[in-house]
């Protein structure tokens, strides 16, 4: 059997008011930094948070969560000059 979700319920008695209200969540869109960010931590499982939150989440789960970077790190270019 299906049931409505209390956060659902919650804002207000008619469904019209319900309605209003849960559309206007999504009438802002995501910046394209945000949207990355969302498709980076599905391709990788890792959590998406700051690296205290990725801490916290793999103390709870007593394992490491998503991928390690692989390959070397990457050089940083000077301003002007490019590197090979």
């Amino acid at each position: 059997m299906l049931k409505h979700h209390e956060l659902y319920l919650a804002p207000g008695v008619r469904q019209d008011t319900r309605l209003h209200i849960y559309r206007e969540l999504f009438r802002q869109a995501l910046k394209p930094e945000q949207v990355h960010d969302i498709r980076t931590t599905v391709q990788t499982g890792r959590p998406l948070g700051n690296d205290f939150f990725r801490q916290q989440v793999e103390l709870v789960l007593d394992c490491k969560v998503g991928q390690a970077q692989r390959g070397r790190p990457r050089l940083q270019a000077e301003k002007g000059t490019d590197t090979f």
